[in-house]
């Protein structure tokens, strides 16, 4: 009856003022709050419609597979298994990355507390490691003098006898040699050139496995030996691998936990680890200077952006 519609009203309003003002607040906030998300959802959906001028067609191979209805149902579970065990995860990151500090710390104190032996024995060196430098610039003249009287003695050889050359055994095995140093020179391994070089040199009688020691002995005489690490320093550098160590797995542990492995989705773990990232490029936005953001086929960005809201609750917590 319309006589009765001031008095309802009137009701209305007692029942809402009687609501204490903090509930008010309450109220007001989760309205702002639904607000905001219907706001976020239709730029949401503005994007996800710019966002198909963008995709490029992939290229699926052995690393990168179709995202299909059914790999990505068993990304989503994978995610889901992954919340499951995120608190055993965290303790075992913890644990590696505490273990991680306190070899760090070690391998520091050691030498934090062995300074002044740090470095009269990096001046020790230094003064070999000079002393060396010079003595293989006297043996690298030596050895380039001989290479050239061998090159001489070759030459010599072949002009006495231009067509015996070819069987004799001196000249094979020089050839072999030179071929193993010029194949040691292109792949710049000096060590092997070196060895090259002394093979020549043996084989042509100039210098025999007797004089490659005694080149040996003189450079000892010449520059002593190196310094040998004392003890606290071999024990701070095996307490820096393992830190180093340590602190790889807890990085690939961390990896390995963040997202799903190659046998929850059926795939390799190469080809996991494709599809994790490409899913998380996509999640991050498409850009035109980021082609792997952009490369999906109309199918797999369907897909995907029907499962927004699953993959995005399976990431949290």
């Amino acid at each position: 009856m319309p006589g009765h519609r001031p008095a309802a009203a009137a009701l209305v309003l007692a029942v809402v003022m009687a609501v204490p003002a903090t509930s008010h607040a309450q109220f007001g906030a989760l309205r702002r709050a639904v607000e905001r998300k219907a706001g976020e959802q239709v730029d949401q959906r503005v994007d996800d419609k710019a966002n198909l001028a963008l995709l490029q067609e992939p290229t699926f191979d052995g690393t990168t597979v179709e995202l299909t209805d059914a790999l990505l149902d068993r990304y989503i579970a994978g995610l889901e298994r992954i919340k499951a065990t995120r608190a055993q995860r965290r303790a075992e990151s913890d644990r590696l990355m505490a273990s991680y500090e306190a070899q760090r710390d070690s391998a520091q104190a050691l030498a934090d507390a062995n300074r002044a032996d740090r470095a009269r024995f990096d001046a020790r060196n230094a003064t070999f490691d000079e002393c060396r430098t010079r003595f293989e610039g006297e043996r690298e003249e030596l050895l380039e003098a001989a290479m050239e009287k061998i090159g001489e003695r070759l030459q010599r050889r072949m002009q006495a006898n231009p067509t015996g050359t070819g069987g004799d055994a001196a000249i094979q095995r020089l050839a072999q040699a030179a071929q193993r140093f010029s194949e040691a020179l292109a792949t710049g391994d000096s060590v092997a050139v070196r060895k090259a070089q002394l093979d020549m040199l043996a084989g042509e009688g100039m210098l025999t496995p007797a004089e490659k020691a005694k080149l040996s002995r003189t450079l000892a005489a010449a520059c002593g030996a190196p310094t040998p690490k004392p003890t606290w320093m071999v024990q701070q550098e095996a307490l820096e691998g393992r830190a180093q160590a340590t602190r790889e797995r807890h990085r690939l542990a961390g990896l390995a936990a963040g997202k799903p492995s190659g046998a929850d989705l059926g795939l390799t773990d190469v080809q996991a680890a494709m599809v994790d990232e490409r899913i998380q490029s996509w999640r991050g936005g498409m850009r035109r200077d980021a082609p792997l953001t952009t490369r999906f086929t109309r199918q797999e960005y369907d897909r995907l952006v029907s499962r927004r809201s699953a993959i995005e609750r399976a990431m949290r917590g």
